[in-house]
């Protein structure tokens, strides 16, 4: 992860927010992570995107923190200290959710005016309790074929997932070869009505940024997160 390249490609595909771990030091998969949330903050006023808002990821995956703090005195501090727009909250692995106890405990120790966000595990059979807490979730592998991290996305799953709000106008998908989720393998639907796609969220694990319409269109060519030169 890389704040810096998502302030970058945010800024220049227009984007509505970034998601990114700002604060804290990690031991991770990735070795040792440190942050700097004022260059975050002060990069974000450089670039004359005061409007971009930064949800800050405070239990990041494919790490632990080096401390002793909990995730909601780590979330409780993070609101004060680097002003995050929204605190996301993560397993411990892509595609896995948190504990519900641990979702809990961090909307419980911020103001009820910042978002708390599911962002990882966001799947079918567990929606529906992590929803009961967070105010919002961030949906990725449970939108990919399998249900895994490194599949193509599920061409069916995408427009039945049941975190969907109802729209009046639905767009289905185009036709195509594109697979399908474990659930639609085994025949479950949601009954909610198809949501259009308004915004796209990407996560540290994918080396591309790409801006789709609804249809799943390609709106212009990746940005690669390892080049600074996006404009």
């Amino acid at each position: 992860w890389d704040s810096r390249i998502a302030l970058a490609a945010a800024v220049a595909t227009g984007a509505s927010f970034i998601r990114e771990v700002v604060t804290g030091v990690w031991e991770s998969d990735m070795g040792l992570w440190t942050t700097d949330a004022a260059h975050t903050l002060r990069e974000r006023r450089r670039l004359d995107a005061q409007d971009l808002a930064i949800f800050m990821n405070i239990t990041p995956e494919f790490a632990s923190p080096i401390g002793r703090r909990d995730a909601a005195e780590t979330a409780r501090s993070t609101v004060v200290s680097s002003l995050a727009d929204a605190i996301l909250v993560s397993g411990p692995m892509a595609g896995a959710g948190p504990s519900t106890s641990t979702l809990k405990g961090v909307r419980d120790a911020v103001p009820s005016d910042v978002p708390v966000l599911l962002n990882t595990g966001a799947r079918a059979d567990t929606i529906g309790e992590m929803l009961k807490i967070a105010d919002g979730c961030i949906v990725g592998s449970s939108l990919k074929v399998d249900g895994h991290t490194w599949n193509p996305a599920c061409r069916t799953c995408r427009h039945d997932h049941p975190t969907a709000s109802a729209d009046p106008t639905p767009q289905h998908p185009t036709s195509g070869s594109g697979g399908h989720c474990h659930g639609h393998r085994n025949g479950h639907r949601s009954s909610r009505r198809v949501a259009r796609v308004v915004g796209i969220a990407t996560t540290g694990m994918v080396p591309a940024v790409v801006a789709l319409e609804a249809s799943g269109v390609p709106l212009r060519r990746a940005i690669l997160q390892n080049d600074a030169r996006a404009t």
